[in-house]
């Protein structure tokens, strides 16, 4: 369960910082990456509650609203994770 929504990210950042962070391997992008920006979303969620876990049952529901800002602070850290992660998981014949 994610904290934070790709909604959440689209109210706080202007379109051309979601199009760079969603886009890094592709500059000349339009739209925002939607794939990755709902793994980061979900690795900064992910890595609250492995904060949170040994003291709370996680993940917390409803969540506090500051939860929701420090899954949007970390997904600029974990965009270019989730990008690269997804490249991999691609491969090509020759």
């Amino acid at each position: 369960m994610a904290y934070s929504t790709a909604t959440d990210m689209q109210t706080r950042f202007p379109l051309n910082e979601l199009l760079d962070l969603t886009n890094q391997n592709d500059q000349s992008a339009e739209t925002i990456n939607e794939d990755a920006l709902s793994v980061a979303l979900d690795d900064a969620s992910a890595a609250i509650d492995a904060v949170l876990s040994s003291r709370m049952k996680t993940p917390l529901s409803p969540a506090p609203f500051w939860f929701r800002c420090a899954a949007i602070l970390r997904v600029t850290a974990f965009i270019p994770v989730a990008q690269a992660r997804k490249s991999k998981s691609v491969t090509t014949t020759p």
